[in-house]
């Protein structure tokens, strides 16, 4: 028996198919089997199966579905194969052999394909998995959301087997054989860069040089004139070494399509150690690093400051750097007595390894590249692995599973506008390239680590992950490598400089100490230090910051007093290093665990400067924490700021609990915080907020640390304003996840909140409904905030109105441009250049939708000065309705010169979503100005860049769907066509922006008539003309040209004095032209199904 879903849903039981009910019955089975042994919620179900829309019944619905599906798969006789339906809490899952399943098949062939060394081998497998598809996934029964979140993953996943594919027959010498098949997909996909690279190579190797770097040149103006970006550095690469016929490009030696892969650098995410060298963990880094070269999952397990964090970011600095190849498969010469660092085992615990005691000479500590490890040659890492990114995690300020997902996906800059999209991004992001994730702290959330790994591991065969933990995460394809303290001097015996432990304590000695030259004395006494703080290297830190003020010999007897019978070393010397401050050093060490991530010294004395200790001793005492390694000195985006090692850190908050202040401090922290975000949203000027917030970006832990203390503490009046006020920060960070994360938390509280913190969420909230295209929503909640925000916060009412007013100009009310030119002219003597921007766009927004465009072009210019020097939101949006006014009035080239200028603004910091905007005016620009087949391959560029760029919930990929088959019709393709319209629909129809959904009912008119049903083209386009002219609107921009044929009038119409606005009748017009889509769709399709 088989189940089928690359193409239609199937099941087939001993050659014959079985009918599986309804096409939502379908689906959910077929969402079952692609996550075939998971368990998925009914509540996911739900979201899937009506596109986030579902009616009361809807659970109820899902169960009968299910009830259904058992009975028909029980009466085939599945059940018999190993399959079944099973109900797991609040959730499904089908259990059975995933060999039953086509897309496990085909998962199954790929892995085995990128596991092999003979190409012969590997091309074979992968066109047995290629052979497996019969159409688009789920062809017969995805709904958008399914086709967003499920299919085109799939659909990813067989291009980039196709890919690997062709490379592999590349390297079995079928170039010539090759270029028919890769021109060919190479101008269906023009811009995905591995393909055109695999043409360009199988050119070359033809002897077609100039095709070759013809083919380059093409895609490179394709993507400088549809997205604005250069090809990427591997294909850039490729075309020099074509130019100066590389000989490395020749078939016996070259790599698939990059062979300068080993020459380039990895981009590095996130922290990196504060080390620049390593001593005395020669062995143990060259161990790890080979390790990584053939393992995906990796944890470094060991005690707290034993060093598992700085080993794991000097074996990604080596795995990152150009020398990486060599680098990895290297170990230094070292005594052949010392036992290997190195312990693979599966998660039970091991015995400790013991520590060496040789005296014999080791290597110099920055002797990192020496003799090959036995049965590792030089140069292991494939090309495929050398990572393109290392992305490190910090984890120790996190405290859930939503936590280590949100650091994740920041520190790669992808967005969502929930978690779960932010999940689903990053998973996109790790399929696209060789990933090395480092998990650094993962002892406190084993659970949510797990989780994530599974689901990273999945996304790509590539992706390794480093982890750092007190504990095994517990995952079978998880190698458990246990690092343990540095080998220290025999008790008797000479003692040797060159031991691991001895190594790093004089090295530490001589910072602290410039010019300290040891007697025998002097290294006897640190041998002792080193056996007594038994070779941690934190301890190891700590005792030589107290060599500045201690000879060796009486730290050492210092050491071995205060010690007593204590077993762990590294609680002992914290404890110790803590004893030696003074009462006030102390107090304010503890103090400072109240800060996660990081502090500065403002907020450290603002924070902890209360009695006994004054604001102005903290500096003074600061700085002695930091020579005394207590504090670490940090800089990452440029500002001085301090932070505690999480080890310090934790230890401190356990003396601060001691102190009886840990409620005090967080309170205090709280308070300060929220005095902070109250500053900055006080400020007269919109502009100055903006400043403040962006330049708060650091102190994002500290924010959150302040939220999670003030809910769990029931401060619930300081909590809900804490949110209310925090949420612009968010919003000028490029933080969408979490604005609706805040804002979800804050729900349950708002009943019992002030009026104007109710107000002001409500605002929050119709914000996140104009970035998912639900402007009905926003309006209802702003219009129901707008009393009290008059009252309490100028600058939000103001924004408030400017967002109504935009509001309904998307809704297209026939009294939004009344009302703009009215809001205008209250604005338009305001001081603050962000709002009187944001009124300069709202006013020549509802311009241009009502046809003005040369009024629009003329409001623009004159503010041109203004918004050229703005933050990047006010220019972006700007810019954009500037190409639009041009458009409008056919004066393209200055349209071009204005989104010369939009593409520069786009990806500017705090302009996330701003990209949609330069899609929408390439989009039309290309429409109006190339040649329609040109503006089809243009628009479908930018189609792939939204979706690569954007969760689909935030993407507005249906409006260049609408276009796209505009283009595809004019083109003589009106099949095509109709596909991207209906796809186009499918998720227009959920949206509330008629601005772009009305435009597409005129398209299906236009189309119904190009596909032989005049009846259908004559229906739609009449109900769009009475609409559009009761509303007083213009032809689209882009389609004035197909209306005029009509024998219509493309100008504004004046608005008929007896139409009644409704958003319903709108809504139902967008639906009606959806269906005759669907229903087109489907009749093209019978034929081909039938036979």
């Amino acid at each position: 028996m088989e189940f089928r879903l690359l193409g239609p849903v199937e099941c087939v039981v001993a050659g014959e198919r079985i009918a599986l009910g309804r096409p939502q019955q379908r689906c959910l089975l077929a969402i079952l089997l692609v996550e075939m042994g998971r368990v998925v919620p009914v509540d996911r179900l739900v979201e899937l199966l009506w596109d986030g829309e579902p009616p009361r019944r809807a659970r109820s619905i899902v169960h009968t579905h299910v009830s259904r599906l058992r009975a028909r798969l029980r009466a085939a006789g599945v059940e018999r194969h190993g399959i079944a339906v099973e109900t797991r809490g609040a959730g499904y899952l089908i259990t059975g052999p995933p060999e039953a399943v086509d897309l496990h098949r085909f998962r199954a062939l790929l892995d085995q394909a990128r596991e092999s060394t003979d190409p012969a081998r590997r091309a074979r497998l992968l066109r047995t998995a290629l052979e497996l598809w019969h159409g688009p996934p789920l062809s017969d029964v995805a709904t958008g959301r399914v086709v967003d979140q499920i299919c085109a993953g799939l659909t990813e996943q067989r291009l980039a087997a196709l890919e690997d594919r062709v490379e592999a027959e590349l390297a079995l010498g079928q170039h010539r054989q090759l270029v028919t098949e890769l021109t060919d997909l190479a101008a269906r996909y023009p811009l995905r860069e591995r393909l055109v690279g695999l043409l360009m190579l199988a050119l070359y190797r033809s002897g077609q040089q100039a095709r070759a770097l013809a083919a380059y040149r093409e895609t490179r103006r394709m993507l400088v004139d549809t997205l604005g970006i250069e090809p990427g550095a591997p294909l850039r690469r490729l075309e020099q070494a074509i130019l100066a016929q590389d000989p490395a490009l020749d078939l016996a030696v070259a790599g698939p399509a990059e062979p300068a892969a080993r020459g380039r650098a990895a981009t590095w995410h996130g922290r990196r150690s504060h080390l620049t060298s390593i001593v005395g963990r020669d062995r143990e880094l060259a161990e790890l690093t080979a390790l990584l070269t053939d393992h995906r999952l990796v944890t470094v397990v060991g005690p707290a400051g034993v060093g598992k964090t700085t080993l794991a970011l000097h074996a990604a600095e080596l795995l990152a750097a150009d020398t990486s190849a060599d680098a990895v498969a290297a170990t230094p010469t070292t005594d052949a007595t010392s036992p290997p660092a190195r312990t693979p085992c599966d998660a039970s615990p091991a015995p400790r390894t013991p520590r060496a005691t040789s005296s014999a000479p080791r290597a110099p500590d920055h002797a990192l590249v020496a003799s090959p490890a036995p049965g590792i040659p030089h140069g292991a890492l494939p090309d495929s692995r050398i990572p393109h990114d290392v992305v490190v995690v910090p984890l120790a300020a996190a405290r859930s599973h939503d936590d280590v997902v949100v650091a994740l996906a920041d520190l790669l800059s992808v967005k969502g506008a929930s978690v779960a999209e932010l999940l689903t991004g990053v998973e996109r992001y790790v399929a696209d390239r060789p990933v090395l994730v480092v998990l650094d702290n993962c002892e406190h959330l084993r659970e949510p680590c797990v989780a994530l790994v599974r689901r990273l591991l999945a996304a790509d065969r590539r992706l390794v992950v480093l982890a750092t933990s007190r504990q095994p995460l517990g995952l079978p394809e998880e190698t458990v490598w246990r690092l343990s303290p540095m080998a220290v001097p025999p008790e008797d015996g000479p003692v040797t400089p060159t031991v691991p432990a001895m190594a790093l304590l004089l090295r530490r000695a001589r910072e602290a100490l410039p010019g300290f030259t040891p007697t025998d004395a002097d290294l006897a006494a640190l041998a002792r230090i080193c056996r007594r703080v038994d070779g941690l290297p934190l301890a190891l830190e700590l005792a030589a910051s107290r060599l500045r003020i201690l000879p060796p010999a009486t730290l050492a007897a210092h050491l071995e007093h205060d010690f007593g019978l204590l077993a762990d070393a590294l609680t002992a010397t914290l404890d110790w290093s803590y004893r030696l401050l003074t009462a006030d050093e102390r107090r304010l060490l503890a103090r400072l665990s109240v800060f996660r991530d990081g502090f500065t010294a403002e907020a450290a004395e603002q924070v902890c400067g209360i009695a006994p200790l004054a604001p102005e001793q903290v500096l003074p005492m600061l700085v002695t924490l930091v020579d005394r390694s207590l504090v670490q000195p940090d800089e990452p985006s440029g500002t001085r700021r301090f932070r505690l090692l999480e080890v310090v850190r934790a230890h401190a908050a356990t003396c601060l609990a001691e102190f009886d202040e840990t409620e005090a401090m967080a309170d205090r922290h709280l308070t300060y915080w929220l005095d902070r975000v109250r500053a900055i949203h006080n400020r007269p000027l919109a502009d100055d907020q903006i400043a403040g917030f962006t330049g708060l970006r650091p102190e994002r832990d500290n924010l959150r640390a302040a939220g999670d203390h003030a809910f769990a503490a029931g401060r619930t009046t300081a909590a809900v304003e804490l949110t209310a006020l925090v949420l612009d920060f968010w919003a000028v960070n490029d933080g969408p996840a979490e604005v609706e994360r805040w804002l979800d938390r804050v729900e349950p509280y708002l009943a019992d909140a002030p009026g104007h913190l109710r107000s002001h969420l409500r605002f929050s909230r119709a914000l996140t409904y104009t970035n998912r295209n639900d402007y009905a929503g926003a309006l209802r909640l702003i219009r129901s905030a707008l009393a009290e925000l008059r009252t309490h916060y100028p600058i939000l009412h103001a924004e408030a109105l400017i967002s109504a007013t935009r509001a309904q100009t998307r809704l297209l009310d026939p009294a939004a441009p009344a009302a703009a030119a009215d809001l205008f002219a209250a604005r338009f003597e305001t001081p603050d250049r962000h709002l009187l921007l944001h009124a300069v766009a709202m006013q020549a927004e509802a311009l241009i939708v009502w046809g003005r465009y040369a009024e629009a072009a003329d409001l623009l210019t004159d503010h041109r000065e203004q918004y050229q020097n703005a933050s990047p939101s006010d220019t972006t949006r700007c810019c954009y309705l500037e190409v639009l006014a041009y458009l409008g009035q056919g004066r393209f080239d200055d349209a071009e010169a204005a989104e010369t200028m939009l593409v520069t603004q786009a990806d500017r910091p705090g302009n996330y979503l701003h990209y949609g905007r330069v899609a929408e005016a390439r989009g039309l620009r290309a429409l109006l100005t190339r040649s329609p087949a040109e503006a089809a391959t243009v628009i479908t560029g930018l189609i792939d860049e939204l979706t690569r760029r954007y969760p689909p919930s935030m993407s507005r990929a249906y409006v260049q769907r609408i276009l796209l088959a505009e283009a595809e019709r004019r083109a003589g393709r009106p099949t095509r066509a109709l596909g991207h319209l209906t796809e186009g629909l499918r998720y227009g129809v959920t949206c509330s922006d008629y601005t772009t959904t009305l435009p597409a009912v005129l398209v299906a008119g236009l189309l119904a008539d190009d596909l032989g049903d005049a009846a259908a083209g004559r229906d739609l386009v009449g109900r769009w003309d009475r609409t559009r002219r009761g509303i007083g609107l213009p032809a689209p921009l882009g389609l004035a040209e197909p209306v005029a044929a009509l024998g219509l009038d493309p100008a504004p119409a004046v608005p008929d004095p007896t139409y009644r606005w409704s958003l319903d009748e709108l809504a139902a017009l967008v639906r009606y032209a959806y269906s005759w889509c669907s229903e087109g769709v489907e009749r093209a399709a019978a034929p081909s199904l039938a036979g």
